[in-house]
């Protein structure tokens, strides 16, 4: 089956709400990262009661130290911007955090020399100020002011103490003091509870300590090695959930992380997010608490927004490991761009998970942090010489994108829209002028945003590319290619219109040029071969043919080293192309036109692979279909000189064979396209060009006219029409078979380990009725091909699914029946494997109790509501069984089996079970180097092929 395979998953790093500083003598633990992580603190003692003035001469003098020089305010990209520049003594203190509550900073000011910390408040609009609270210990790490649900009350977490404050008066309310054995912590937000890890175990408790509860504990190495003791996984940078049910946490192991896992507070459901390439930094709620912002600094530094409904991150980005954070109040965060070193210039950006855009210019100082205001509206941003505070209150609509906003989204309204926009570099209409894709100008071009508008649709989407240098829309709408980059040489993309999905992206040099039909985009496709040329692009040009349809790139015409191919025009079906010839200086030297007929078989048009080559390599010797009957009598249902087949399957009538016809082996897996024969008449059909080659399994529906091809792609065998099932292609396609009425498609899917099966509806013409994340989760097998697939079946009602479900941890599965109208699945039968449904009223299954898998041979008969009636063991010496058929009265169970000598196969056979009489009727055995693969419809006689 063919696997969508799911790349790079997640992460980042920054401080979440507010600025991190440098950690005064601060040790870094294991599983935690760098200065500014909470887990690396250091903490000391300090007084309990916060001061609310000053007494001392020392203070006195910190207080009136500080001034601000100057305040300025300016404008960019339609953001509000006011430039505070701070004075104090540098040598004896330094700025450690700052942010904003109504018309005061609040500013942490830490000696260089003691340790020795203020805070103390600031108001812009009377320039006063006011020392709320002093003490010694450490601040080299808070998580920021935190606005409680109260509304009244803020808390500030530093490292070692919380501070609670009057949020109208900002005066200090009460102090919470941590042990030096809690490394991290989070108070809730009704300010009641706390979460906190202590000595790798996380705990919840009461404000003050009281009432403990352990939540998750660590595990240690037990090895007798150098790591002995050392975290095998610990609970690190526990975060609440805005509603005080849940807590997420990172997975901390020896060296960095492997995951999140999140887990309620009474212990009732919990949701672990990992995978092999997972080592999330640091992660938080969004406002809502229906989505995680994520930060990784390992392998590359990027931020993440996970959605936890459907566990798939919607949106990624590859930026600066330093300052990022998502607002408190909505579904939005920033982020700082470039400025990767430590004294090179940056930029911050305004984002959520389907637009971005500049809040500031660039900076050129050294930024030490960045955070939220407690209420959302205002972005503040500390560097070495001053704070820089945005008002983001109008938050995405307040950018140049937000201002394309219309009221209905006609024709007329959005074109209108775009001629006031002076910044538009590009903007191209469909032909049926249903949707158009424009950028606007950016510096750098590749840095240039990519918009669709579509008719209907108040405002533009923001697609996940940038820096086109040329858009071509398909003649009926439906696609659009985009050229991305300045160069000739270049990365192409094809994009599917209404779902925005990518069918195609290549490498490719030049202009592309659609068929007058659609059926065709022909381009020039960058070679390995190297060109005898001294300009870009390095290598020689093929011409390449793209249908839509089948997403299948061919090659009609191979460059050398000495010249190139690239499209021109179209006129019908005929393609004109250029042939160019390299000179020693320059590309363009000598060129010459070619003219070549496009005709519905593909294999027509590819002089370089004629009809039948692509099967040359598998065209060695027969290959026979038989009927075996009782008493092993053969009968010759067919024979294929040419070509190697696989993946039978019978249609339910008995009267046809799919196939797939190889093109392509991979061990013992084998791709081709699919092929049907008919018994009846005889006739082998193929459907050439409409579907695309590399289909690794096909199955039909129980109207014998519909078969699915990879459980994505439906194909009527008898006009040859296809229709694809849209899902997101970075998941796994687990399995998909349509109802018994034929009017709707089941889909099961998953993003990776640690992410929940999603279920996915379609009715019986390929179009997504709904899609849900179940609470099942699947098994990711050993050897890294992902999760396992589910194997499942239709009721005759046409609502309810029998699935096998692999458990995440072990080799061994359950079988649950699934309702697509409710939305829940009930476990029917536990240690469960490849069940087998008669009707509605009765399932085979295999008896699973241990490792391997291949040699269980108790097979037990359920009723859908997990009553046990009966069960057989069957110990025929070396045998092992695989799928099962029910027969049709529901008598007879027919037993896929592989008898075993010594180490190898010695032949595949089919068991015959007489379940009422618990009796073998017969076993009737396939002629050597033949598999099973379906009852006749007497029941008498089974379907063998051969392999090769």
């Amino acid at each position: 089956m063919k696997r969508h395979l799911l790349v790079a998953l997640i992460i980042v790093a920054v401080s979440l709400t507010l600025f991190g500083c440098s950690s005064s003598g601060s040790k870094l633990k294991v599983g935690e990262t760098s200065s500014g992580d909470e887990d690396s603190k250091t903490p000391t003692q300090q007084d309990s009661e916060a001061e609310q003035s000053i007494t001392d001469n020392e203070d006195q003098e910190l207080l009136t130290s500080f001034s601000i020089k100057s305040v300025a305010q300016d404008t960019y990209n339609g953001i509000a911007i006011k430039t505070v520049l701070p004075e104090y003594p540098e040598e004896d203190y330094t700025i450690s955090f700052v942010n904003k509550v109504g018309t005061n900073l609040l500013i942490g000011l830490r000696s260089r020399n003691v340790s020795k910390f203020s805070l103390i408040t600031y108001n812009l609009k009377t320039a006063s100020k006011k020392e709320i609270y002093k003490g010694t210990g450490s601040v080299g790490f808070h998580s920021g002011f935190k606005l409680l649900n109260d509304g009244k009350r803020l808390v500030l977490q530093i490292s070692d103490r919380a501070l609670f404050l009057y949020r109208d008066k900002l005066e200090v309310l009460n102090e919470v003091q941590l042990t030096e054995d809690i490394w991290s912590y989070d108070i809730s937000y009704d300010g009641k509870k706390i979460a906190y890890s202590r000595e790798g175990d996380l705990y919840v408790s009461d404000i003050d300590f009281s009432n403990p509860q352990l939540l998750v504990k660590g595990i240690k190495r037990t090895t007798n090695d150098e790591f002995y003791g050392t975290w095998l996984k610990r609970p690190a940078q526990p975060r609440w959930s805005h509603d005080g049910t849940k807590i997420l946490y990172i997975i901390a192991n020896y060296e960095s992380s492997e995951g999140i896992e999140i887990v309620s507070i009474d212990g009732s459901s919990k949701q672990i997010i990992k995978s092999e390439m997972f080592g999330p930094n640091r992660a938080a709620w969004l406002f809502n608490d229906q989505k995680i912002f994520v930060e990784q600094v390992m392998g590359a530094s990027k931020i993440y927004v996970l959605d936890l409904a459907t566990s798939e991150f919607e949106y990624t980005k590859e930026t600066s490991p330093e300052y990022s954070s998502p607002s408190p109040t909505e579904e939005r965060f920033f982020y700082k761009a470039a400025g990767n070193m430590y004294d090179e210039p940056s930029q911050f950006y305004l984002a959520d998970a389907s637009e971005e855009y500049p809040i500031t210019p660039m900076i050129k100082d050294i930024v030490r942090g960045a955070a939220w205001s407690p209420t959302g509206n205002e972005v503040i941003i500390l560097t070495d010489q001053q704070i820089i505070i945005l008002t983001v209150s109008n938050g995405l609509n307040s950018s140049r994108e937000g201002q394309l906003q219309v009221q209905n989204g006609t024709f007329q309204e959005i074109s209108a829209r775009l001629k006031q926009k002076e910044d538009l570099r590009k903007a191209d209409w469909s032909p049926d002028k249903s949707a158009v894709i424009f950028s606007l100008n950016n510096d750098p071009w590749e840095e240039m945003p990519i918009y669709l508008w579509k008719i209907g649709q108040q405002q533009p989407t923001r697609l996940d590319m940038k820096g086109p240098s040329a858009i071509s829309w398909s003649p009926n709408s439906k696609y659009v290619w985009i050229s991305l980059g300045t160069s000739m040489q270049g990365q192409g993309v094809v994009l599917k219109a209404d779902t925005q999905k990518q069918v195609l992206s290549t490498t490719t040099v030049g202009n592309a040029v659609w068929s007058p039909d659609t059926e065709w985009l022909a381009l020039g496709v960058l070679s390995d071969i190297r060109a005898n040329a001294v300009v870009e692009p390095e290598n020689t040009v093929d011409l390449g043919l793209f249908n839509p349809k089948d997403r299948k790139l061919h090659i009609l015409a191979q460059g050398d080293s000495d010249y190139y191919y690239m499209p021109k025009k179209w006129e019908g079906n005929r393609l004109h192309s250029i042939k160019g010839y390299y000179s020693t200086q320059y590309q363009d030297g000598t060129q010459e036109e070619e003219v070549r007929t496009i005709t519905e078989n593909l294999y027509d048009i590819v002089p370089a692979v004629p009809k039948d080559e692509v099967f040359k390599e598998f065209d060695e010797g027969s290959q026979s279909i038989w009927l075996v009957g009782k008493g092993g009598v053969k009968n010759l249902v067919a024979t294929f000189e040419h070509g190697l087949y696989q993946a039978p399957q019978i249609s339910p009538d008995k009267s046809k064979i799919s196939m797939i016809r190889v093109t392509e082996s991979m061990g013992e897996s084998a791709s081709g396209f699919p092929v049907v024969y008919d018994i009846h008449t005889g006739q082998l059909k193929h459907i050439g060009s409409k579907v695309p080659m590399f289909i690794w399994t096909s199955a039909w529906a129980d109207n014998s006219k519909t078969l699915l091809l990879d459980g994505e792609r439906i194909l009527d065998t008898e006009n040859w029409e296809t229709a694809e099932l849209e899902y997101n292609g970075n998941n796994y396609n687990l399995g998909a078979k349509p109802s018994a009425d034929g009017a709707k498609i089941a889909m099961f899917t998953c993003q990776g380990e640690g992410s929940p099966l999603k279920f996915l509806l379609f009715d019986g013409q390929g179009q997504k009725i709904k899609e849900i994340a179940t609470k099942l989760y699947p098994k990711i097998s050993d050897d890294g091909f992902g999760p396992l697939p589910v194997n499942f079946y239709w009721l005759s009602d046409n609502k309810r699914i029998v699935m096998e479900c692999w458990r995440q941890q072990e080799y061994l599965s359950d079988i649950y029946l699934f309702d697509t109208d409710t939305e829940q699945a009930e476990k029917i039968i536990d240690s469960a494997h490849n069940p087998a449904l008669f009707k509605d009223n009765k399932l085979a299954v295999l008896q699973i109790q241990s490792e391997p898998r291949s040699y269980y041979k108790t097979i037990q008969i359920y009723d859908l509501k997990g009553n046990l009636l009966s069960e057989s063991d069957f110990n025929l010496g070396d045998v092992r069984i695989g799928e099962m058929e029910w027969g049709e009265k529901g008598k007879r169970l027919f037993i896929n089996a592989s008898f075993i000598v010594g180490n190898r196969v010695d032949r595949n056979g089919v068991i015959i079970w007489n379940i009422g009489e618990d009796t073998i009727e017969e076993i009737i055995y396939g002629p050597r180097g033949t598999n099973y693969f379906g009852l006749n419809e007497d029941e008498d006689s089974l379907f063998f092929m051969e392999y090769k």
